[in-house]
């Protein structure tokens, strides 16, 4: 194989293994409480994490976020949730920790909530999915 047939063959299984978590992300949030399957997300992540020989490139977590918006946005009934999670231990892969973080604001009588993601990479804290459906860009990291 060539460098680039390598390359491409890669970036089609990192893809394919976005596209299956998502997939099971969204099965997983209609048949248990959120509570349980972000539990089984966060550890997920971390047993990757401790075993993957995948390594992480400049770009990794740009790639997981374009996945997560790619896949989310072809298979029906995801959400911000459903990028979160997947995306959490789909960058457990590559050895990169993440959190998913949910809130929850008023809108006129209405309560909203949201989840986005803190990536923890190159001892930077990066927020991934917090612009979507209109929550501000910038929110403190405490």
């Amino acid at each position: 194989m060539t460098a680039s047939t390598t390359h491409l063959a890669r970036r089609a299984a990192e893809s394919a293994a976005m596209a299956a978590l998502m997939a099971g992300s969204r099965l997983l949030f209609g048949r248990l409480k959120v509570g349980e399957v972000l539990r089984l997300s966060s550890r997920a992540a971390t047993a990757l994490r401790w075993t993957s020989l995948l390594s992480r490139n400049a770009d990794t977590v740009e790639r997981g976020r374009a996945l997560a918006y790619r896949w989310s946005a072809l298979i029906p009934g995801c959400s911000c949730l459903h990028r979160a999670s997947t995306t959490q231990v789909w960058l457990g892969a590559f050895r990169i920790d993440a959190r998913v973080i949910l809130g929850v604001r008023r809108r006129g009588e209405q309560l909203e909530g949201h989840a986005w993601l803190e990536v923890y990479a190159n001892h930077d804290a990066t927020l991934l999915f917090i612009e979507d459906e209109g929550y501000p860009t910038e929110l403190p990291l405490s």
